[in-house]
């Protein structure tokens, strides 16, 4: 720093006594007053203190009216810490302008006279009279800090005053700069000691990794628990604990972690990255356990994709695999080979075993369908006994190999425990490398084969070749194809009603349930059982579906009209139709365009369908009964999952399989079974229907168990409209475009 008299703009000598005891006196004088405002400099305690402390010792020291300490921690505004002889107004102008905040810029000590007004000093500064001001600044690297002091008279300070400032500003300075590095030490305590209680009391789990070492240096207690640790037991332990972390920090993400027994915690993970003085780079990981919403997750999956009974890949999500596969071979040239298989005679084993031995079948099957597959082979129950199998990068002769040994693990192991052997019909399409195919193309080619399979007397392996002359079988169903298609065309679908009998005794409306039939050219009726299967297989059912309902609600409409506003008329939907969006919408511009009352109409879903397409049907189920329609789910008891279809479908009756009513008045299983539906829906204020009742012993024990609604041939036969006082509105209605 330099000498004062040097910075004083108008020095002023020493004026020396003669007497030399004298100045010997004036100097010890002098030491001991700096060594003991030094002294309690660094007693003081904080740097509010200090500046008071050291403001007041040196106005008393150098007899002078006014002191202060201007200081400016790093990156802050300087600021009057300490001060005597200044109002408020009068420190606060102190640090904008003026000789002080010039000194603080140029680090220079000075001494000024005559302060008065003038543009370098502060009209409140100037208020004082200050004959002289001396500053001595001090700086550091950990901030800057400067002592003034005035007096009124123009007494200039002398050598051993200025020496005086120079010092007491020095350890000024000094002892800021110790309790400025306190302050922040004992801050970062705080903050560490913060950051630790809210850590111990997170929910998440809460680490701090080193990743260039692979190991954890601290887990908070959440962390610990959720992978089954004790109190820091997790200090460095390898990083592999936390799961697939990516190489870099900065990161979030999915990832699942290990706990203590080898089980797998999946968690949600949030990396920040931050540099240590003594640690280089570290990680900051929050994890939170999402184990239980990936599990929920994986249920809806299995519910949205997979077939119930079995946990195959359902129709729908087949077909979507099937879709993508043939997408990367157009891209890339992937071949792959469709498998359509389907059980010989299963509707004999139904028949005379029984639907609960029919669906042991199935899933035995669908198991041994999984054991001899690749892991990377898809495979699905797209039917009721008819499975298919997607086998990508196989060739023909691939998939002939596959195919065959199908056909002979089933027939040694499928049939065990069952009065017959078990054999299949295995139809083989191929996805060529650069097809041009779609999906629906390679799934009826694969169908096409497989019935081939059948005519040439089951067991078989066949492999639909289309540069082939079809055979005469695949021409008929063709043929038959497109006489539904004419049929549909030309209006020949006709409608037959059966009754539905109330049980309950209340006085209801009319109940009927519709039943379609197609017209042939030359006016014979076909059974639907004669063309549904073949209408499936095209994708002409929906069309089929549209058809009914049109008619159905026009139908309904003219019956409330001529004074039976009572009747309910029951539909039949497919599948395809539950899934495809069009027929809500269809219902719904129907309802509004006749102006029936939609109470009067009931939809009849299966069970399998609905289960099969659980979202779709839940979507379906929603918007019809928003509407006003009520839902019926058809076949119920048919599948293993019929009792947990009920929490997850929206319905208004249970229309119980007529497994259970043919021989209900013989068989003890079924009338605990039919009983067990009743007291069931009756609980949850469903309604019950009974199919296939044959007699009127049946009806009996139905009404006892408190069953709503009857139907069957002891009931009624399907009959045409005009026998039941039913007259269609039109003759024709289009199908759905």
């Amino acid at each position: 720093m330099p000498s004062w008299s040097q910075l004083s703009p108008e020095p002023h000598a020493v004026v020396a006594t003669d007497a030399g005891a004298d100045i010997l006196h004036r100097r010890f004088v002098e030491a001991s007053r700096r060594a003991e405002i030094v002294a309690l400099v660094n007693e003081a305690a904080g740097e509010a203190e200090l500046c008071e402390v050291v403001s007041r010792e040196i106005c008393q020291a150098l007899e002078a009216e006014v002191a202060f300490v201007l200081v400016v921690r790093p990156g802050g505004e300087p600021r009057v810490a300490g001060a005597v002889g200044l109002s408020d107004a009068q420190r606060a102008a102190l640090v904008g302008q003026g000789p002080c905040a010039a000194a603080l810029d140029r680090h220079a000590a000075a001494v000024h006279t005559g302060v008065r007004a003038t543009t370098e000093v502060p009209p409140e500064l100037a208020e004082l009279g200050l004959g002289v001001l001396a500053v001595a600044p001090f700086a550091a690297q950990e901030g800057r800090t400067l002592l003034a002091v005035g007096r009124l008279a123009e007494t200039l300070f002398d050598g051993p005053e200025l020496a005086l400032m120079d010092a007491v500003a020095t350890s000024t300075g000094h002892a800021l700069r110790r309790a400025w590095l306190a302050d922040d030490s004992q801050a970062a305590e705080e903050r560490s000691a913060l950051m630790g209680l809210i850590t111990a009391t997170m929910a998440e789990g809460v680490c701090l990794l080193d990743p260039g070492a692979g190991s954890i240096l601290y887990a908070n207690p959440a962390l610990e628990r959720m992978l089954g640790y004790g109190a820091g037991e997790l200090d460095g332990r390898s990083v592999h604990l936390l799961g697939g972390l990516p190489p870099d920090g900065d990161w979030s993400g999915e990832v699942p972690c290990v706990t203590r027994a080898g089980t797998p915690v999946w968690c949600r993970a949030n990396v920040s990255t931050f540099e240590h003085s003594e640690h280089g780079t570290l990680w900051v990981i929050v994890l939170a356990d999402i184990t239980e919403r990936r599990l929920h997750e994986a249920e809806l999956e299995r519910l949205v994709n997979r077939e119930p009974l079995t946990g195959l890949l359902n129709r729908r999500r087949f077909e979507e695999e099937l879709a993508a596969h043939i997408d990367r071979a157009q891209r890339y040239g992937a071949p792959a080979a469709l498998l359509a298989l389907d059980l010989d005679n299963f509707k004999s084993v139904n028949d005379s075993l029984g639907h609960s031995a029919g669906d042991q079948l199935i899933v035995r099957v669908a198991d041994l369908l999984r054991r001899r597959l690749r892991h990377g082979d898809v495979v699905a129950r797209v039917g009721g006994d008819e499975f298919a199998v997607l086998l990508p990068e196989a060739s023909a002769a691939d998939a002939r190999r596959v195919a065959d040994a199908l056909l002979s693990t089933l027939r040694c192991e499928a049939g065990a425990g069952l009065p017959r052997r078990v054999t299949a019909s295995i139809g083989v399409a191929l996805v060529e490398a650069h097809t041009k195919a779609s999906a629906q193309d390679v799934l009826m080619a694969a169908d096409i084969a497989m019935y081939d399979a059948k005519e040439e007397g089951r067991d078989q392996v066949a492999v639909y070749d289309h540069r082939r002359t079809r055979h005469t079988s695949m021409e008929d169903r063709l043929d038959w194809a497109e006489r539904i298609r004419r049929a549909l065309d030309e209006g020949r679908f006709v409608l037959h009603a059966q009754p539905v009998l109330a049980l309950n005794g209340d006085d209801e409306g009319p109940r009927y349930e519709l039943l379609v039939r197609m017209e042939e050219t030359d006016g014979t009726l076909v059974e639907p059982g004669s063309f549904l299967a073949i209408a499936e297989r095209f994708g002409l059912v929906p069309d089929i579906d549209c058809l009914v309902v049109r008619r159905a609600i026009a139908l309904l409409a003219a019956q409330q009209r001529a004074g039976r506003p009572d009747i309910s008329l029951a539909v039949n939907l497919s599948a395809r139709s539950v899934v495809d969006p069009r027929m809500a919408a269809v219902i719904e511009r129907e309802l509004a365009r006749t102006g029936a009352d939609p109470r009067g109409l009931v939809l009849e879903i299966t069970e399998t369908a609905a289960i099969d397409n659980l979202e779709h049907a839940q979507r379906f189920a929603a918007r019809v009964g928003a509407l006003g329609c009520e839902l019926a789910l058809d076949d119920f008891g048919a599948g293993f999952a019929s009792f947990a279809s009920l929490k997850h479908l929206d319905f208004d009756l249970v229309k119980i399989d007529g497994e259970f009513i043919v021989d209900l008045a013989g068989d003890r299983t079924n009338q605990l079974v039919v009983r067990a539906v009743a007291d069931m829906a009756r609980e949850l204020g469903k309604r019950t229907v009974a199919e296939f009742v044959g007699d009127e012993r049946t009806l009996a024990m139905l009404r006892e168990y408190g069953i709503d609604y009857a139907q069957g041939y002891h009931v009624g036969r399907p009959v045409p409209l005009e026998e039941v006082g039913l007259a269609e509105a039109s003759a024709h209605a289009a199908a759905c475009v």
